[in-house]
């Protein structure tokens, strides 16, 4: 999906004496993304595939290295979308202790491409910021604090907000499945989230085609790395990752699952008698409204082919 600037936030200062100092400062952060935009050039280019865990960690990392594989086993696959190193918005946290937390929305590269959200954490000082998610946005984001007075973290199980957002996986995965029934339908605004309604048609149609096969669809937080900042817009921005597990078996012992595309680039074979479990990760982005009320918004997401493994 193409982005615009009505994607990037707004900055605007604030004046609450009792808030901690931001973390970081503007200089220290382009450094950062410098460093993490030409660490990742070098590994997209094939010219060093291992510099760039000095920058990247988690679902960015692990979305990236199984790409890499890919590419290297698929002839065409272009290259993932690159890390820029221009940032519109800067947000530090605004915390004295560790870890800390930045994020920083990039200028779109290219033409057609969406600007993305870069979201880093330091897990103690001495070490590098290392880079967790990078979500293209699809959505117009909130107000958000200016980078010299920063934004208080968000609790991974904030009360304050209408979903905890430890939580948001669950619900939103229920939602996914039960597009008609569930009873958290009404916590998210789905009317313009292209993903929700990408991932429910995906999901009919196979369901549907699979006439010889059992079906399983789960959505489950891929890691408890919760990232998120307050924001100026009676609510948080939050930062988290979904795994989309498919589970397919055969329903008679003499048929088999068979794969192609990708899946079966990453499984090795072209499928199994006893079933696959294919896993996607979702790098996503959303606005959660305080308790004040309001639904939750899914602001931008990136997603990648990351597991196919046979059944035993």
């Amino acid at each position: 999906m193409n982005g615009s600037a009505t994607a990037v936030p707004t900055p605007t200062a604030t004046n609450d004496p009792a808030q901690p100092p931001a973390a970081l400062t503007e200089t220290q952060i382009k450094h950062i993304l410098v460093e993490t935009a030409y660490d990742a050039k070098l590994a997209d280019s094939g010219a060093d595939r291992h510099v760039f865990t000095n920058r990247f960690t988690g679902p960015a990392l692990e979305i990236r290295n199984v790409y890499y594989y890919l590419q290297s086993h698929k002839k065409g696959l272009p290259n993932l979308a690159p890390i820029s190193s221009f940032a519109e918005i800067t947000l530090p946290a605004a915390d004295r202790d560790w870890p800390r937390t930045f994020m920083a929305v990039t200028k779109a590269v290219g033409a057609n491409k969406a600007p993305q959200m870069l979201v880093f954490q330091q897990d103690s000082p001495r070490v590098n910021y290392k880079l967790w998610y990078t979500i293209e946005l699809h959505q117009k984001t909130p107000l958000v604090a200016s980078a010299e007075v920063g934004a208080i973290p968000t609790s991974p199980d904030s009360g304050f907000l209408v979903v905890k957002p430890n939580d948001i996986v669950t619900q939103y995965g229920d939602a996914i499945n039960n597009p008609s029934t569930s009873q958290f339908l009404s916590n998210f605004d789905l009317s313009k989230d292209d993903f929700y309604q990408g991932i429910v048609a995906t999901q009919i149609k196979n369901a549907a085609s699979l006439k010889n096969a059992r079906v399983v669809f789960n959505h489950l937080l891929g890691t408890p790395t919760i990232l998120g900042f307050n924001t100026l817009s009676n609510g948080a921005l939050v930062a988290l990752y979904m795994q989309d597990v498919t589970i397919t078996k055969p329903k008679k012992s003499n048929q088999a699952i068979v794969v192609n595309g990708l899946e079966k680039v990453l499984l090795g074979k072209a499928g199994s008698p006893s079933g696959i479990t294919t896993t996607y990760g979702d790098m996503m982005l959303f606005f959660v409204p305080n308790t004040n009320g309001g639904k939750i918004r899914l602001l931008g997401f990136t997603s990648g082919l990351t597991s196919v493994k046979v059944l035993k």
